[in-house]
């Protein structure tokens, strides 16, 4: 009779540790696809919540659709080197805000610098960033084809304004908000 109850004290051992180990294994299997397929954005530059990353069609490049693309190399130093956000961060999320053809500027409005498209304000543009260290800020131009003016909804996003335009070839994905938080 013990023998019959340690064997099934071993089965149900036995079947325990193979449920626990297919969850922790499905368990990371999924957290690995959802990785590929979301984001969860926690920054002030776009609006706060969960993305779905999806493939970019012809007609997402347009104003208004949200873009992730790698950390432009001239905005590393100030993204990593000051700790604008966490090393293990390599891609942005921002909003399209300029496509070819829209000019943009930046303008001296008293004591303030305003970012200007197509003539019509958008929003200021700081000299100095949270630190109190300088920033760069973007030349006027006027965009060419496939090039982007990526912008961040927070007036103190680091954003096109500082590091320049993006090339559509740059583009990873589009992200679409799913829930906000």
């Amino acid at each position: 009779m013990a023998r019959i109850q340690r064997h099934r004290r071993y089965r149900a051992f036995k079947y325990f540790c193979i449920i626990y180990i297919l969850i922790i294994g499905i368990g990371y299997l999924g957290i690995k696809e959802f990785r590929k397929s979301y984001i969860i954005n926690i920054s002030d530059s776009i609006t706060k919540g969960v993305y779905r990353l999806t493939d970019m069609k012809e007609e997402d490049y347009i104003k208004g659709t949200i873009v992730q693309f790698p950390i432009p190399s001239n905005a590393e130093q100030y993204i990593h080197g000051r700790n604008y956000l966490p090393k293990n961060v390599k891609t942005l999320s921002k909003m399209i805000l300029g496509v070819n053809g829209d000019k943009i500027e930046i303008r001296s409005s008293g004591n303030r610098k305003v970012l200007y498209i197509n003539d019509n304000s958008v929003g200021g543009v700081s000299k100095y960033d949270g630190l109190g260290l300088p920033i760069p800020q973007m030349e006027s131009k006027v965009l060419e084809e496939n090039e982007f003016f990526v912008y961040g909804i927070h007036p103190k996003s680091f954003d096109s304004r500082y590091f320049g335009t993006i090339k559509k070839e740059d583009i990873l994905k589009k992200a679409t908000l799913v829930f906000s938080f």
